[in-house]
């Protein structure tokens, strides 16, 4: 830990209260400004080794932010001189966003003689660079005219994954490479193992096209070792994914998987039909994989591991609380983990799946197939919201509502719901365009203590023609949440279907 003098210390406050993000809880989620002052961010740099360290352009100690900006200037040229032996962007983020902009991040790379090839300066609102700081802890930390913070760099893989993290300063062309090389070794170690999924014929041909490819078959979680979860035996369904037919593929933002939906047969046949009420016996099943991108082509993803099997049973009257669904979850085996799934996760996964009650809560129909039954859904959303008084709201939440430009509103339309990580996150889009398009106030709690205000607001700009403004808690996760942790509450507004 080093000391920075500097006059605006009250930032250094902003960022110690600000230091854990509430929705950029992946690198891809955040959205900088470059020294150009465009729109930067990591997705950008998906496919190549990336090099991030944190500054601010008004440092006055040499052994501080001047020397790490040397250190990047100097692998740089040997990499460059090197004929960039692999992909490798640089980035270096401002500690101090009030102060350095686009203009003042591109004269300080200046004079510290860096090349723009394949670097870049990030800068951004004090959110935005708050999330990252403390993504990589190392916000720093207030005191009285001083801002004292942790002096890092930290090497990401091309899938934005964290290889290593340099403190002090100390780090150089040997180091990186060394991470490098070593990361390599790993992907080829792991690439083309296991199961071989093209046909006879062709499994030669295909390896020996692409040997570089670091393609992987993610082992699956063996079902038939699996204990049953409230009512449902995996047992009955293993390998289920080789002898159901597949309803549908998905791919899911938060987090990053890539799923595989399918139906026994009883399941099938209500699908053909229009899927608008599923017999007892009715099963789907689900697996996921979490997603990279492809290192050669990185605008394509690939697995990268097993994330969880999933199911879906129908039995009217064993899951009345439920709608007539159970389910059922599990995760791939570690030691000393255990796989905790109770009625909470029921409720939790039942909230989701209300938002498509008009087809019977499930969400998918047979993509695949020449009968295709659509979903009526543009209105399912807003049909989980009821009309209730203001009166009847928790004190914190009245008061917040008394403070927003809305008037003297007395009712407000609630939709309540089981909480789950991601429940708030997920639902910022829809509950935007809600907003944006009614004119009375929406609110989606959680049983987390988490919730969405979404209302009608008029732009200042003329070049917004519908705008909301929501005031958002996000929730922990299960595991992780206890009764003395507490999120802040942060403020987005919403224009003409998108984020400001």
């Amino acid at each position: 830990m080093s000391t920075i003098y500097k006059s605006h210390w009250f930032f250094g406050l902003f960022f110690f209260i600000s230091s854990s993000p509430m929705f950029a809880s992946n690198l891809s989620d955040m959205k900088f400004t470059n020294h150009e002052g465009k729109q930067a961010s990591f997705d950008q740099w998906r496919g190549s080794y990336v090099l991030l360290s944190f500054v601010y352009a008004g440092c006055p100690m040499p052994e501080m932010c001047p020397l790490t900006m040397h250190i990047n200037k100097k692998i740089q040229s040997t990499w460059l001189k090197q004929n960039k032996p692999f992909p490798l962007h640089f980035a270096v983020a401002t500690l101090d966003p009030e102060e350095d902009g686009p203009e003042e991040m591109k004269e300080y790379a200046t004079e510290n003689g860096l090349s723009f090839e394949d670097f870049t300066m990030i800068t951004g609102s004090k959110n935005a660079m708050a999330d990252l700081v403390s993504y990589f802890n190392s916000a720093p930390i207030p005191g009285e005219k001083l801002l004292n913070h942790k002096v890092v760099s930290v090497l990401l893989s091309p899938d934005l994954e964290t290889l290593k993290t340099f403190s002090g300063n100390k780090y150089s062309y040997g180091e990186i490479k060394k991470a490098v090389d070593t990361h390599k070794r790993k992907t080829k170690t792991n690439s083309l193992k296991g199961l071989d999924t093209t046909p006879d014929g062709e499994a030669s041909r295909f390896k020996n096209n692409i040997p570089e490819a670091g393609l992987k078959t993610p082992s699956i979680i063996d079902l038939s070792k699996q204990s049953s979860q409230l009512g449902i035996d995996p047992k009955l369904y293993d390998k289920f994914w080789e002898r159901w037919p597949l309803v549908n593929v998905r791919f899911r933002t938060s987090p990053a998987e890539q799923r595989f939906v399918f139906a026994n047969d009883i399941a099938w046949r209500e699908l053909e039909k229009g899927g608008q009420n599923f017999p007892d016996g009715s099963v789907f099943g689900k697996v996921a994989f979490n997603v990279g991108f492809d290192p050669r082509f990185p605008s394509s993803y690939e697995p990268t591991r097993f994330s969880r099997i999933q199911f879906m049973k129908k039995d009217s009257k064993k899951y009345r609380s439920t709608d007539g669904w159970g389910y059922a979850l599990y995760l791939p085996e570690a030691p000393g983990v255990k796989n905790n799934f109770g009625e909470n996760e029921v409720q939790a996964c039942h909230a989701c799946h209300r938002l498509a009650s008009n087809h019977d809560f499930v969400f998918d129909t047979p993509v695949f197939s020449n009968r295709v039954a659509g979903q009526k859904s543009s209105q399912n959303f807003e049909h989980n919201f009821q009309k209730t008084a203001v009166s009847s709201l928790a004190e914190e939440l009245r008061n917040i509502l008394a403070k927003q430009e809305i008037g003297n509103t007395k009712s407000i339309f609630v939709y309540k719901l089981a909480g789950f990580q991601g429940t708030i996150s997920e639902s910022l889009l829809p509950m935007a365009r809600l907003a944006s398009e009614r004119s009375d106030p929406f609110l989606m709690l959680s049983s987390n203590d988490g919730f969405i205000l979404g209302y009608r607001q008029k732009s200042k700009s003329s070049d917004c023609n519908k705008g909301a403004k929501l005031i958002v808690r996000d929730i922990l996760p299960f595991e992780n949440s206890k009764k003395d942790q507490s999120v802040p509450i942060k403020e987005m507004t919403f224009c003409d279907g998108v984020f400001q």
